[in-house]
């Protein structure tokens, strides 16, 4: 998370922000345009494995001029899932990774996990994509 902060910071993605909130559950980023909001999605899905939900809520909407105005909303998860760690893989994700063990250790986080299986030393690539819809 830290790395991620510094590549946040290096980039200056933050710039657009309006307001940044810190809470129990993650950052919260407040943009004023939803274009703004995107460009963070985006750089997210350069760097970490993630995937991402939009959401919209009508807040207003004038009747004489047909106008809506909408309150967007991007839901970003992040891989919870750090260099070094132990992880516990679907059977069914395993076997497709070439029959790995269910439990592997995570090498490597770049746009994909890296895991090694610690029996046979079988590495495997798991990439944003499949972490997306597991």
């Amino acid at each position: 998370v830290l790395y991620l902060e510094q590549l946040i910071l290096k980039h200056r993605v933050h710039l657009s922000a309006l307001k940044v909130k810190e809470t129990s559950e993650g950052l919260y980023f407040f943009f004023a345009q939803k274009q703004e909001a995107r460009k963070l999605v985006d750089f997210l899905q350069t760097v970490v494995p993630c995937r991402y939900k939009t959401s919209q809520e009508l807040v207003s909407h004038d009747i004489h001029s047909n106008t809506f105005q909408y309150k967007h909303t991007f839901s970003v998860e992040l891989v919870p899932v750090c260099k070094n760690e132990v992880v516990c893989l679907p059977l069914s994700l395993a076997r497709s990774l070439g029959h790995m063990t269910q439990v592997v250790i995570c090498t490597r986080v770049t746009t994909s996990l890296h895991l090694t299986d610690p029996q046979s030393l079988q590495v495997a690539e798991l990439s944003s994509s499949v972490y997306s819809v597991l």
